[in-house]
């Protein structure tokens, strides 16, 4: 696997938030959803990403591109 792209998605409404991993062939690699209260649709958002991080930390990954709605965040191993 060369990068892993993780895309975070979160529905103030709804509470709900979801962080979902692919590999560079676009192929599912792991994924997250769950139901979480936020005091705003910002805070609903930085949620999702720390979701994506946290599900970045369970895998050996060295390379890690992790995008929101609106910003993209690559996060690099130096192992």
């Amino acid at each position: 696997m060369n990068a892993i792209r993780i895309n975070t998605a979160s529905w103030f409404n709804d509470s709900l938030l979801a962080a979902i991993a692919c590999d560079s062939n676009g192929l599912l690699v792991a994924g997250r959803a769950m139901k979480m209260m936020a005091p705003s649709a910002m805070a609903a958002e930085a949620l999702a990403i720390r979701e994506a991080t946290n599900l970045a930390n369970t895998f050996p990954w060295q390379d890690i591109l992790i995008s929101s709605d609106s910003r993209y965040y690559r996060l690099s191993s130096t192992k």
